[in-house]
């Protein structure tokens, strides 16, 4: 009888801690504060040239590490040098009579009211003088202009990071502001966590979480620094005659919106670049209790 007891009592105390454990489990799957849909992501700049021309000079390589200030290409600049050389040479005559206006114009007006000159002859004089500095003017604008634009055939890195993307060559001509290929800011990975709406009462700016990497690698820790404050809504669409097309639902599904977390990695940056992160790629992000 007492053998029955005990195994009795056993079994209930068994299935009480089953019960337990798969409602603590159920809680944490659906209510914590943890996602699996986590994403490394970076800042990427999208490298393009802002003058025309034939790429003569390419000396990196895809997936190249480049330093902040490193040249990233050239473009051919003989034709620009030969615009900054006809500028210059416009602007030079145009001082030159610039310097002659200003000469007559001083002459006329030193005469004096008694002179046997004309109020027409200096107020053309005057104008003279006027049209020419405005024309000086604008060839020093367009001088600087040139100049800029010679300049702007050699192409460097905005930020320290990784070349992406290279599809160009040597010998291809270059449009202005077409994008070539893609840096990714080596200084800028941080990680963006999508959680269901219903979680995001464990989400606080300051919380530190936990980082697991899908690849295998080192766990990491970061702090959330912040969320999104809208997404996109896919009811609100205007369909045919301008009706709002609202999308089918069923009362008894009803999936839960993700909001994007972001957060900063709390690693030193020596320790990021040994890592080799990869933006794009998929982490689970569990928040941390207080």
């Amino acid at each position: 009888m007492n053998k029955f007891i005990t195994r009795y009592l056993l079994t209930v105390i068994m299935a009480f801690i089953m019960v337990v454990a798969a409602i603590t489990l159920w809680n944490f799957y659906v209510q914590g504060g943890w996602t699996r849909d986590g994403k490394i992501r970076a800042n990427v700049i999208q490298v393009s040239s802002q003058v025309s021309g034939k790429l003569i000079n390419l000396p990196i390589i895809d997936n190249q590490l480049v330093q902040q200030n490193d040249l990233l290409f050239e473009i051919d600049p003989i034709d620009y040098e030969i615009n900054l050389k006809n500028s210059e040479a416009q602007l030079k005559q145009l001082r030159i009579r610039q310097e002659q206006a200003v000469l007559q114009y001083n002459r006329r007006t030193s005469l004096g009211e008694g002179a046997a000159i004309s109020k027409e002859h200096l107020e053309e004089a005057k104008y003279n003088l006027d049209l020419v500095n405005d024309q000086v003017e604008q060839a020093e604008i367009a001088v600087e202009k040139a100049k800029l634009d010679l300049a702007r055939t050699k192409v460097y890195a905005e930020e320290t990071g990784y070349i992406t993307n290279l599809n160009v060559r040597e010998g291809n001509f270059i449009p202005a502001g077409q994008p070539l290929f893609a840096l990714v800011d080596q200084n800028s990975f941080h990680v963006v966590g999508y959680f269901e709406e219903t979680k995001l009462k464990h989400v606080e700016i300051g919380k530190r979480v936990e980082i697991i990497p899908y690849n295998g690698d080192a766990k990491m820790y970061g702090t959330i620094t912040g969320y999104g404050r809208a997404i996109f809504d896919q009811s609100a669409k205007t369909g045919e005659q301008l009706l709002q097309a609202v999308q089918p639902n069923y009362p008894w599904v009803t999936l839960a919106q993700r909001i994007p977390v972001k957060i900063q990695l709390d690693h030193p940056q020596e320790e990021l670049n040994d890592r080799h992160l990869i933006a794009g790629t998929t982490v689970t992000v569990v928040i941390l209790d207080d």
